[in-house]
């Protein structure tokens, strides 16, 4: 049963594929400024400025913003793709899969696709940090001295945060799936 649910679950994303693009783009932008904020606030070398505590600080402080904004963002995406597959759920209900099944299926949907939409927003991070890194030395007028140098740290801190989204987003979708009537 889990295979058929798995394939059942890829054809979906590529049959919805007109819904999850806009939900998809939502949150690679979002794991891609996660990213760049955390780790431009984690930047060891800003402690040695002068005021680049504070910057960090500040970066810090931006980061939490950032999540809340992106926790809203990625919900309200959400809650447009479940609005709009709530018939194909109530078909497979009259179909005959329960909804234990219809959530399962909707959870590998969910993890297939965070997988590779926060798997393309890292990478993103990645190249945008070290752009943004030279776009802040720049801006600071400070350029001797400091170079760039990849936080892995920040790459667990925005998992975490797109993990702990995600596993929200489930259960509020395996909610809605089990409050439907088909």
């Amino acid at each position: 049963m889990f295979n058929l649910l798995r394939s059942m679950a890829i054809t979906n994303l590529r049959k919805n594929r007109a819904l999850y693009v806009p939900f998809a783009l939502a949150t690679v932008m979002v794991t891609v400024v996660l990213y760049v904020t955390n780790a431009l606030a984690a930047t060891p070398e800003f402690a040695h400025l002068e005021g680049g505590s504070a910057m960090a600080k500040t970066l810090g402080f931006g980061f939490v913003i950032v999540q809340i904004v992106s926790l809203v963002v990625i919900l309200y995406a959400n809650a447009f793709v479940m609005k709009n597959r709530a018939k194909e759920f109530g078909l497979y209900g009259i179909l005959g899969l329960d909804r234990k099944n219809i959530q399962l299926l909707s959870l590998i949907e969910l993890v297939v696709f965070a997988a590779l939409s926060i798997g393309l927003g890292l990478i993103l991070g990645v190249i945008f940090h070290a752009a943004s890194f030279a776009i802040l030395l720049k801006l600071i007028q400070y350029d001797i001295g400091i170079k760039y140098s990849f936080q892995f740290g920040s790459i667990i801190a925005v998992l975490l945060t797109m993990v702990a989204i995600f596993v929200l987003v489930f259960f509020l979708n395996a909610a809605k799936i089990y409050m439907s009537r088909p």
